[in-house]
């Protein structure tokens, strides 16, 4: 939360009219339902787009249950269907007609569990090559939580799929600088 808020403050002036251009983004890659861009506010007051980008079955419920919550809905927030596995989401942002010439924050919580290796090398080296400043805050499991979790969650029908800690400290970012 702290990194979201200096972000937007380093990078977003205050916004004076509903007219004011977008000077950063923050990307919510697999947004599921978090409410964040909602529920801070910060779209409202800063110049910032929110964007959240999830698959579109995720997406479509999702906002058929803010659609009940109106003035909970801020325009300058934006949701793309992607799946991660089979599409590039930096071409899904491009299509979407997001600016990736702007200063991004991309937030990628509670995903790199549940996604193979290679898009967590494609999301890496893809925001490495972002036109303007980026940066990237995600997590992921450590050894003990791998070795602990694996089997129970492939016995949910949801397999954690990623290496954990030993491939994202040692290869994982080195390579991408």
């Amino acid at each position: 939360m702290t990194a979201l808020l200096s972000f937007v403050a380093d990078h977003a002036g205050p916004r004076q009219s509903e007219d004011d251009e977008d000077e950063a983004n923050v990307i919510i890659l697999g947004a599921g339902f978090d409410a964040r861009a909602h529920r801070l506010g910060l779209a409202a007051t800063h110049k910032v787009r929110f964007v959240e980008v999830d698959a579109a079955g995720t997406q479509a419920k999702k906002l058929q249950k803010l659609r009940s919550v109106p003035e909970k809905i801020n325009d300058r927030v934006t949701y793309l269907g992607c799946d991660f596995t089979t599409e590039s989401w930096p071409d899904v942002l491009q299509a979407g007609g997001i600016r990736v010439d702007l200063p991004s924050m991309i937030v990628w919580e509670g995903v790199t569990y549940y996604v193979p290796p290679r898009v967590i090398s494609e999301t890496l080296e893809a925001v490495a090559k972002f036109q303007a400043p980026a940066m990237i805050c995600f997590d992921y499991p450590s050894a003990q939580a791998l070795a602990v979790m694996k089997d129970y969650t492939a016995s949910l029908k949801e397999p954690w799929l990623s290496l954990g800690e030993k491939r994202v400290r040692g290869r994982g970012l080195a390579v991408r600088g």
